[in-house]
């Protein structure tokens, strides 16, 4: 049963259970198909060199060596094994005929493959 009077809460009381809120929050990650780590920044787990390491993460990132920015718009280089699209991440994964998918849970095959295309270059 409800009581009729309720003390306010207090500000010492309010502060207490919002950050058992927020620690709550950052102990259970987001269920999202990118937050695959512990941490962000740490979504790819590869054991390679460290230049391999650096492509993958430009790759996944979206932030390629021959990315430019002008007038507040993203400029892509001409792909070299098409030379017609501008090189997005994604397009360089479609010309290899793969998915974002491959990159998370194969990257040592996607970087073979980028390698054997002669598209690391552009990464």
């Amino acid at each position: 049963m409800p009581q009729a009077h309720e003390e306010p809460l207090t500000c010492l009381e309010l502060y207490s259970r919002r950050k058992a809120f927020v620690n709550i929050s950052w102990r259970h990650p987001p269920a999202h198909s990118w937050y695959r780590s512990e941490g962000p920044g740490a979504t790819v787990h590869f054991k390679g060199d460290r230049k391999d390491q650096t492509s993958l993460a430009r790759l996944t990132s979206g932030h390629l060596k021959t990315l430019r920015f002008s007038h507040g718009d993203k400029k892509f280089n001409i792909c070299t094994k098409c030379n017609m699209i501008d090189v997005t991440p994604q397009h360089l994964l479609d010309c290899v005929a793969l998915v974002y998918d491959d990159l998370l849970k194969r990257p040592d095959f996607v970087l073979e493959m980028m390698k054997a295309n002669d598209l690391m270059d552009l990464v």
